[in-house]
C-alpha cells in the first residue's frame, strides 16, 4: 500500500509541475523535423521555438522553469510528463491490470490502458485540439508511421 501511496504522489508532482525546454542546437530546422501533438521520434525532444514547434535532439535540450498551468481536458488522453513533454505511459503499459496500479494507470494513462471508447486521435497537451488533421502527409512518412499510428489513428486510417 505504501507503494501506492508513493505512487499517487508522484503522479500528482508529475502533472502540477512545468518547465519550458529550450534547444541549444543552432542547426535545428523545425521544417524538418515537426512534433506531433508535443511528441517526436526516440531521441528527440519537442521544443517551442519562434518558428513554432520544432523536435530537438535530447542531448541539446535545456529547460527554463514556469509556473504550473492547466491544460484542456479531453476526452480521452494519456498525462504527459511536463518536462519533456510525452507521456510515459506507453512503457509503463505494463501496470494496467496491476492490480495495485490498476486505478492509478486508468486516470492517469486511459488510452494506453485502453479505457477511450471508440478510435481516436491524441490531441495536442498544450492546446487541447489534434494537429493530425495538419500531419496528414507524416502518416505514410517511414520516420514518423509507428508515431502516427500510436498518436493519429484515426486520421491514419488505423482504427478497425
Amino acid at each position: 500500500m505504501a507503494i501506492l501511496s508513493v505512487v499517487v504522489i508522484a503522479l500528482a508532482f508529475y502533472r502540477a509541475a512545468a518547465q519550458q525546454q529550450e534547444c541549444a542546437d543552432p542547426n535545428a530546422n523545425p521544417t524538418s523535423t515537426p512534433c506531433i501533438m508535443g511528441v517526436c521520434p526516440t531521441g528527440q525532444t519537442c521544443i517551442q521555438s519562434p518558428r513554432g514547434e520544432m523536435c530537438c535532439d535530447s542531448t541539446k535540450v535545456t529547460s527554463v522553469t514556469q509556473p504550473p498551468t492547466a491544460a484542456p481536458t479531453p476526452t480521452c488522453r494519456d498525462f504527459v510528463h511536463p518536462v519533456t513533454g510525452i507521456s510515459d505511459c506507453p512503457q509503463k503499459a505494463y501496470l494496467c491490470e496491476n492490480a495495485l496500479y490498476k486505478q492509478v494507470m486508468a486516470e492517469q494513462c486511459p488510452r494506453t490502458c485502453n479505457k477511450c471508447s471508440g478510435c481516436q486521435d491524441f490531441v495536442h497537451p498544450r492546446t487541447g485540439v489534434s494537429e493530425c488533421p495538419s500531419k496528414r502527409a507524416l502518416c505514410t512518412n517511414a520516420l514518423y508511421v509507428q508515431l502516427m499510428r500510436e498518436q493519429c489513428p484515426k486520421t491514419c486510417g488505423y482504427c478497425v
